[in-house]
């Protein structure tokens, strides 16, 4: 069971908590505010290669079902380790969301996953990966750019 349950990580989807510039799982409070244009998800556990596929599919799934995608934000406050499967599973989520002109996020990253994150490339791609940022921050910074252009 713990083998599969890692291989197989639940990926949540989340909402504006009501009132506030918090952020929860959209399954578990459906009262949550889903933002026009905008996918947030944290994957709920550490991103491996042998779970790389996994979340990478059922992301992509929901995303092409969110209507009129302009950002998607990556929370990895619940994956305290990615490895260089992970790595290159966001980035290739980022090559096929800017094919697209949809821009990601990635935010909320533990210091050890930032890094990794650096070395590989990813922060040139996607932007600024500091333990400042937060899923509000990412949404505010991103409807600011989408109205200076």
């Amino acid at each position: 069971m713990l083998l599969a349950g890692a291989a197989s990580p639940h990926v949540a989807f989340l909402g504006r908590i009501p009132g506030t510039k918090r952020f929860s799982d959209l399954e578990r409070h459906p009262e949550n505010e889903e933002l026009p244009g905008v996918a947030i998800f944290r994957t709920e556990s550490s991103l491996l290669y042998f779970n790389a596929e996994h979340v990478r599919r059922v992301v992509w799934d929901r995303l092409q079902r969110t209507a009129n995608l302009q950002l998607v934000v990556c929370d990895l406050s619940g994956s305290p380790f990615v490895d260089v499967a992970g790595a290159t599973i966001l980035a290739g989520l980022h090559r096929d969301l800017a094919k697209r002109q949809v821009r990601l996020r990635i935010v909320e990253g533990h210091a050890r996953v930032r890094d990794l994150l650096r070395a590989v490339g990813l922060e040139e791609q996607v932007g600024y990966l500091g333990r400042h940022l937060s899923i509000d921050q990412a949404i505010a910074e991103s409807q600011t750019n989408a109205e200076t252009e």
